[in-house]
Formats: structure tokens, sequence, C-alpha cells
């Protein structure tokens, strides 16, 4: 399903749970990036999970909220370098732990990603979903 950038913002930026999420990326350490720094990639991830309602991360980030903050911080520290996120950049993370096996290594930097970002996230998406209920 296709998303306009202008649903894409107004989901995003008005969901209680992904604001939320993104304040807790930032005590944990990452840096803000620019709000609208690559906000259609989240449609990659949307279909690759065969998500078509892209309001369905609300109840990913709520239901698996303890996870999902552990997942980051692992994240955050197993990386090499600073590393800036943005709310619509948490939610393809959240998508990439609830959905790990469309999200390999070698898909995510096929779609632009570092391989060592791509190899510590993909592994620890992995990792955690295991946890999930």
């Amino acid at each position: 399903m296709t998303f306009s950038k202008d649903q894409i913002v107004e989901y995003v930026y008005n969901s209680k749970p992904v604001m939320e999420f993104y304040g807790f990326a930032m005590a944990t350490g990452f840096w803000p990036d620019f709000p609208d720094y690559q906000l259609e990639i989240i449609v990659w991830y949307l279909d690759a999970a065969e998500i078509s309602d892209i309001e369905k991360i609300d109840e990913i980030l709520v239901k698996h909220e303890g996870v999902l903050k552990e997942f980051v911080a692992h994240i955050y520290a197993n990386r090499k370098t600073f590393w800036r996120v943005t709310p619509v950049f948490l939610c393809v993370l959240a998508i990439i732990l609830r959905f790990p096996k469309p999200f390999t290594v070698e898909k995510l930097v096929q779609n632009g990603w570092d391989k060592d970002l791509a190899t510590i996230v993909s592994t620890a998406a992995n990792k955690f979903n295991e946890r999930l209920i």
C-alpha cells in the first residue's frame, strides 16, 4: 500500500506511542535527525512486513514496549558511531523487530543501510523477536 508524505507525517507526529518511543530513544543517547529526512522510507518496510494500516505501528509499540526499549538500547550500546534517528526511523525499527524475516542484512544493505548497522539491527531483531508475546 502507498502512503502519502502527508499521511505519514500526520500519523507519526500525532501518535502518542511513537512520540513516547522517540523520547525514550533521545534519553538513551540517540541524536535527533531532521524531521523530513527520508520520510517515505517507511513505505518499503510496511510493504515488506505486509502492513496495510500505518496505525498498526501503534499496536506494535504499545504491545511490545518493554522489548522494543531493550532492543533499541541494545542497538545503541552496540553502535560504532553516533546515530541520528527520526520518529519515522524508530517506527522502522519497530517493524523490523516485530517482523524480522524480510529484513535480512542483505536486504537492509540493498535499501541503503551501512552493513555494520544492518548487521547489528538484524541480529538484534532476530534475538529480541523471540521474546515478543
